[in-house]
């Protein structure tokens, strides 16, 4: 089970931290009965799916877990509702994790 903490977090994002790449996203929905649209909000429990990962997919999981990071994608997390006061000092680039 996994709890959303931040709104700007995506199922793509979700997939990303909890099973180590995007190519596990249509488990991720399946099992949880969403689309690729779902809007995840704080709080939201997502089931994570028992499923076979590559040793690639292991270690992005384990980097994930070990440095308390959490994947929010730059898109998702521009757009969000969030101040644009917490922007400021963060360099948006095509991959940023915050932890």
């Amino acid at each position: 089970m996994y709890r959303v903490l931040d709104p700007r977090q995506s199922i793509i994002d979700v997939t990303v931290q909890e099973l180590g790449s995007v190519e596990q996203l249509f488990a991720l929905l399946d099992v949880n009965g969403l689309d690729v649209n779902a809007d995840l909000f704080a709080g939201k429990e997502l089931t994570i799916p028992n499923v076979s990962l590559t040793n690639r997919q292991r270690d992005a999981v384990r980097y994930f877990k070990q440095n308390k990071l959490s994947c929010i994608n730059t898109f998702q997390a521009a757009t969000s509702n969030v101040p644009p006061e917490d922007f400021d000092e963060r360099d948006f680039s095509d991959n940023d994790f915050f932890a």
